[in-house]
C-alpha cells in the first residue's frame, strides 16, 4: 500500500526513525540542551548549511535541532502531506518566528486584546522598535 492509499490514523502510527546512530521502535525525548560534538571542525560543519555532516550527528543546540522534534515534525509534515514542518521549542518562538517571518519595518499589525501576555509584551515593546506599528482592537465586538 502506498502512501495516498493509506488513511490518515494508518500514517499517524507508523515508525518514523531517529536520525543518530540508535534505532528505537518507539522515539525517545531527548532532553538535553546540547549535545557532544566529535571536535571543533564537526561544530563549524554544523553552523555551515553548505558543508555536508559525513554521517557526523548533525546536533549541536536544541533549539537549533532536536531528534524528537525532527521525527514531530516529520511525522506531522507527512500526515499533512507538506512540503516541510518547522518546529519550535515553544509557543512564543512560534509566534514570533512567524510574524518576523512575513513583518518589516512599516508595517502595520491590528491584534486583539485579550491575547497571551507574551505576545503582548512582543506586540507593545519588541515590534515598535523594529518600525512595525500595532493597534488594538476589542476581539470580541468584530
Amino acid at each position: 500500500m502506498d502512501d495516498q492509499t493509506r488513511k490518515f490514523a494508518t500514517k499517524a502510527v507508523e515508525y518514523e526513525p531517529v536520525n543518530g546512530p540508535v534505532d528505537p521502535l518507539a522515539t525517545p525525548i531527548y532532553v538535553s540542551s546540547t549535545f557532544k560534538l566529535k571536535n571543533a571542525a564537526h561544530g563549524a560543519r554544523l553552523s555551515s548549511v553548505q558543508d555536508p555532516l559525513d554521517g557526523e550527528s548533525p546536533y549541536l543546540y536544541s533549539r537549533w535541532g532536536n531528534p524528537t522534534t525532527d521525527v514531530a515534525a516529520r511525522m506531522i509534515n507527512k500526515l499533512e502531506q507538506g512540503h516541510r514542518t518547522f518546529t519550535t521549542s515553544s509557543g512564543m518562538a512560534a509566534v514570533s518566528t512567524a510574524l518576523f517571518a512575513h513583518l518589516q519595518a512599516g508595517d502595520h499589525v491590528i491584534a486583539p486584546e485579550a491575547v497571551y501576555g507574551g505576545t503582548h509584551e512582543l506586540f507593545e515593546s519588541t515590534l515598535p522598535s523594529y518600525g512595525i506599528e500595532v493597534s488594538w482592537v476589542d476581539g470580541t465586538d468584530t
